[in-house]
Protein backbone atom coordinates (compact mmCIF):
# COMPACT_ATOMS: atom_id res chain seq x y z
CA UNK A 1 0.00 0.00 0.00
CA UNK A 2 1.42 3.47 -0.89
CA UNK A 3 1.41 5.80 1.74
CA UNK A 4 0.21 9.28 0.48
CA UNK A 5 0.58 12.44 3.09
CA UNK A 6 -2.40 13.93 4.31
CA UNK A 7 -2.89 17.51 3.10
CA UNK A 8 -6.23 18.84 4.90
CA UNK A 9 -8.35 20.31 2.48
CA UNK A 10 -8.13 24.21 2.66
CA UNK A 11 -11.94 26.55 2.17
CA UNK A 12 -9.56 27.78 -0.62
CA UNK A 13 -8.30 24.98 -2.18
CA UNK A 14 -11.99 23.84 -2.33
CA UNK A 15 -13.73 26.87 -3.64
CA UNK A 16 -11.48 28.31 -6.37
CA UNK A 17 -11.69 25.04 -8.29
CA UNK A 18 -15.65 24.88 -7.44
CA UNK A 19 -16.02 28.08 -8.65
CA UNK A 20 -13.79 28.33 -11.40
CA UNK A 21 -14.62 24.69 -12.73
CA UNK A 22 -18.29 26.16 -12.42
CA UNK A 23 -18.12 28.85 -15.51
CA UNK A 24 -15.30 26.99 -17.67
CA UNK A 25 -17.55 23.94 -18.18
CA UNK A 26 -20.85 26.91 -18.37
CA UNK A 27 -19.08 29.06 -20.70
CA UNK A 28 -17.16 26.04 -22.94
CA UNK A 29 -20.67 23.91 -23.12
CA UNK A 30 -21.96 27.58 -24.80
CA UNK A 31 -19.58 27.99 -27.23
CA UNK A 32 -19.42 24.83 -28.33
CA UNK A 33 -23.24 24.76 -28.77
CA UNK A 34 -23.13 28.28 -30.31
CA UNK A 35 -20.61 26.87 -32.92
CA UNK A 36 -21.81 23.57 -33.87
CA UNK A 37 -25.00 23.18 -32.36
CA UNK A 38 -28.92 23.85 -34.02
CA UNK A 39 -29.84 27.70 -33.85
CA UNK A 40 -32.81 29.26 -35.18
CA UNK A 41 -32.10 30.78 -38.82
CA UNK A 42 -33.37 34.03 -37.63
CA UNK A 43 -30.81 33.96 -34.67
CA UNK A 44 -27.06 34.92 -35.76
CA UNK A 45 -24.72 32.56 -34.17
CA UNK A 46 -23.37 35.91 -32.17
CA UNK A 47 -26.15 36.68 -30.51
CA UNK A 48 -27.02 33.41 -29.54
CA UNK A 49 -23.35 32.97 -28.03
CA UNK A 50 -24.09 36.42 -26.20
CA UNK A 51 -27.75 35.99 -24.87
CA UNK A 52 -25.86 32.25 -23.86
CA UNK A 53 -23.33 33.55 -22.10
CA UNK A 54 -25.15 36.07 -20.00
CA UNK A 55 -27.67 32.82 -19.00
CA UNK A 56 -24.83 30.66 -18.56
CA UNK A 57 -23.47 33.02 -15.57
CA UNK A 58 -26.61 33.00 -14.04
CA UNK A 59 -26.98 29.34 -14.30
CA UNK A 60 -23.39 28.89 -12.81
CA UNK A 61 -24.48 30.64 -10.20
CA UNK A 62 -27.99 28.61 -8.90
CA UNK A 63 -25.24 25.27 -9.96
CA UNK A 64 -22.43 26.98 -7.24
CA UNK A 65 -24.94 27.20 -4.59
CA UNK A 66 -26.40 24.09 -5.33
CA UNK A 67 -22.82 22.38 -5.66
CA UNK A 68 -21.52 24.50 -2.31
CA UNK A 69 -24.56 23.27 -0.29
CA UNK A 70 -24.00 19.84 -0.99
CA UNK A 71 -20.49 19.97 -0.26
CA UNK A 72 -21.25 21.42 2.65
CA UNK A 73 -24.23 19.41 3.44
CA UNK A 74 -21.58 15.98 2.89
CA UNK A 75 -19.23 17.19 5.25
CA UNK A 76 -21.42 17.89 7.86
CA UNK A 77 -22.62 14.20 8.19
CA UNK A 78 -19.12 12.89 8.07
CA UNK A 79 -19.64 11.56 4.60
CA UNK A 80 -17.18 12.82 2.31
CA UNK A 81 -15.00 15.60 2.92
CA UNK A 82 -13.83 18.81 0.74
CA UNK A 83 -12.22 18.02 -2.20
CA UNK A 84 -8.75 20.29 -3.55
CA UNK A 85 -6.66 19.69 -5.83
CA UNK A 86 -6.91 17.78 -9.41
CA UNK A 87 -9.57 16.17 -7.89
CA UNK A 88 -11.49 19.34 -7.62
CA UNK A 89 -10.42 20.55 -10.90
CA UNK A 90 -11.92 17.42 -12.49
CA UNK A 91 -15.36 16.90 -10.27
CA UNK A 92 -15.39 21.16 -11.03
CA UNK A 93 -15.25 21.01 -14.47
CA UNK A 94 -17.03 17.77 -15.55
CA UNK A 95 -20.33 17.84 -13.36
CA UNK A 96 -21.92 20.77 -14.48
CA UNK A 97 -21.89 18.98 -18.16
CA UNK A 98 -24.55 16.54 -16.61
CA UNK A 99 -27.01 19.10 -15.78
CA UNK A 100 -26.35 21.20 -19.28
CA UNK A 101 -26.47 17.77 -21.69
CA UNK A 102 -29.82 16.89 -19.67
CA UNK A 103 -31.04 20.39 -20.40
CA UNK A 104 -29.71 20.06 -24.04
CA UNK A 105 -31.77 16.33 -24.68
CA UNK A 106 -34.35 17.88 -22.74
CA UNK A 107 -35.52 21.26 -22.10
CA UNK A 108 -36.78 22.03 -18.77
CA UNK A 109 -39.46 24.51 -20.20
CA UNK A 110 -41.12 21.32 -21.84
CA UNK A 111 -42.48 20.73 -18.40
CA UNK A 112 -44.47 23.54 -18.49
CA UNK A 113 -47.79 21.73 -18.84
CA UNK A 114 -47.33 20.38 -15.62
CA UNK A 115 -46.98 23.70 -13.82
CA UNK A 116 -44.24 26.02 -12.91
CA UNK A 117 -42.77 23.65 -10.59
CA UNK A 118 -42.54 21.07 -12.77
CA UNK A 119 -40.61 23.10 -14.38
CA UNK A 120 -38.19 24.60 -11.17
CA UNK A 121 -37.75 20.87 -10.45
CA UNK A 122 -36.71 19.80 -14.48
CA UNK A 123 -34.39 22.83 -14.07
CA UNK A 124 -32.89 21.79 -10.57
CA UNK A 125 -33.04 17.81 -10.39
CA UNK A 126 -29.93 17.06 -13.18
CA UNK A 127 -28.42 19.83 -10.65
CA UNK A 128 -28.61 18.29 -7.12
CA UNK A 129 -27.85 14.41 -9.04
CA UNK A 130 -24.84 15.72 -10.61
CA UNK A 131 -23.70 17.48 -7.70
CA UNK A 132 -24.30 14.62 -5.18
CA UNK A 133 -23.15 11.74 -7.56
CA UNK A 134 -19.66 13.51 -8.83
CA UNK A 135 -18.95 13.92 -4.63
CA UNK A 136 -19.89 10.53 -3.58
CA UNK A 137 -17.99 9.07 -5.92
CA UNK A 138 -15.00 11.37 -6.74
CA UNK A 139 -14.40 12.88 -3.14
CA UNK A 140 -12.47 10.90 -0.23
CA UNK A 141 -13.99 9.51 3.04
CA UNK A 142 -13.34 11.14 6.13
Amino acid sequence: MKNERYVRPSVAGWLLPTTAGTFIAAYGAVSLYAAIGPVPDLVPRSVFWVVGMALATGWSLVYLLVQSLVDLALLAVRVRTLVNGKAAWFSAIVAPLLPLATYAAYSPHKWWKLGPWAVIIAFVAPMLVSAVAIRLFGAKKP
